[in-house]
């Protein structure tokens, strides 16, 4: 058995909600990442406080597309 310090990456890569998402893609698709954690000022992930956002938005642009209200 290998201890988990062995197998994970050391440094781990994040952004912040400030950076440029053309930044953020580049820096996922240099690394391969399919993934990149987003910290707050703390150094915290903030996904669980935008996530409702998310889906607000989500919804909202499943609506258009289904054209949900529309007359």
């Amino acid at each position: 058995m290998a201890a988990a310090s062995a197998v994970v990456t050391k440094a781990v890569v994040s952004c912040r909600p400030g950076d440029l998402l053309r930044d953020v893609w580049s820096l996922m698709k240099e690394r391969r990442l399919k993934n990149i954690p987003v910290l707050d000022q703390h150094s915290r992930p903030i996904l669980e406080s935008t996530l409702g956002e998310v889906e607000y938005e989500e919804d909202l642009l499943r609506g258009d597309v289904m054209c949900v209200g529309y007359h």
